[in-house]
């Protein structure tokens, strides 16, 4: 189900009038979004947009960068200790790879400060998302958790 939904994002995007170079990280946030029918919702997402004033897309994006390059470095056992005390996280990450995924086919950058550019907030941002992730995880996940996170961040 998930791979149909990446290929209608995918098909939709390349479909559109627009071309590829002109495609940014936040459209392809909201095609993935869109074609799938689903928004991401989970209290990180909306801590970092109430928080730091950015826009849910930019919230749900810059999230995934960060979580999905933390977590890219991680063992699979540490992940999946993380991932069982911090299950937005799973979620977060797998949007993570979608958007890669599409952002590839688009030639869009992968780093993480590339990705808050694309997605329209200046790479400084990361600095100011770090701590608000860090605190969620502690929160959800305990102290454990968040020092596996924070062993890679």
């Amino acid at each position: 189900m998930k791979s149909y939904s990446l290929l209608l994002a995918a098909s939709l995007l390349l479909g559109s009038a627009q071309s590829l170079s002109a495609i940014s990280m936040g459209d392809l946030a909201d095609a993935a979004s869109s074609a799938t029918g689903q928004k991401q919702e989970s209290g990180l997402l909306d801590s970092l947009s109430s928080e730091l004033g950015v826009s849910p897309a930019q919230a749900s994006g810059g999230a995934a960068a960060i979580l999905g390059d933390a977590t890219s470095k991680l063992s699979a056992d540490d992940l999946g200790k993380l991932t069982d005390a911090v299950p937005d996280i799973k979620s977060i990450t797998d949007s993570a790879s979608s958007l890669s995924a599409l952002a590839g086919a688009a030639g869009t950058a992968s780093s993480v400060a590339s990705q808050f550019s694309a997605l329209g907030m200046d790479p400084a941002m990361i600095a100011k998302f770090t701590p608000i992730i860090m605190e969620y995880v502690n929160k959800i996940g305990g102290s454990s958790a968040m020092g596996i996170l924070g062993s890679v961040l």
